[in-house]
């Protein structure tokens, strides 16, 4: 099973490389590794530009799939986003050592600089760059009250017990 999890610094080295963190690596059964990273990966700028997204090519084919399901070829605000969202996708290749370098258009579009975070985010890991990692980070906790997990587990019992 695959579920991405934690956030871990890295470094862009002097090719603009960067390596998978082992602990990334480990979030993934040990059956399904081998295959996974024989795969390519696909990287794409976040929605609204904060970080990057990057994809096991498996779950992205997995996620497009859902999209295309979901927007009819007559909605043309759906078939706008899906556009959207594949225009922005750049497939990366890992190398022996996990590493793999981040597409020049990418990194530009998030603003990454050489000091970065990788976030795991269940299918897919987040890569920020690291100032703006911690300011995010920061407003979280001043700004924009995260609910606590049961919290939400609360509020999406209480719709669903409204809606029957």
């Amino acid at each position: 099973m695959l579920r991405f999890a934690g956030n871990h610094s890295v470094i862009l080295d002097e090719k603009d490389r960067v390596v998978l963190p082992l602990v990334l690596r480990k979030c993934i059964d040990e059956s399904e590794r081998e295959n996974l990273f024989k795969d390519i990966f696909m990287v794409r700028p976040s929605d609204t530009n904060e970080c990057l997204e990057l994809y096991p090519k498996v779950e992205y084919d997995k996620y497009i799939d859902t999209l295309e399901k979901s927007y009819l070829p007559s909605d043309k605000k759906g078939q706008a986003y899906l556009r959207f969202f594949t225009s922005r996708v750049e497939p990366v290749d890992l190398d022996r050592q996990f590493r793999f370098t981040i597409p020049e258009v990418s990194k530009s579009a998030a603003s990454l600089g050489k000091r970065l975070v990788f976030v795991g985010r269940t299918k897919k890991i987040e890569i920020w760059d690291e100032p703006k990692w911690l300011i995010w980070q920061r407003e979280q906790g001043q700004e924009r009250e995260v609910p606590a997990p049961s919290e939400v587990l609360i509020r999406e019992t209480t719709q669903e017990a409204r809606s029957v």
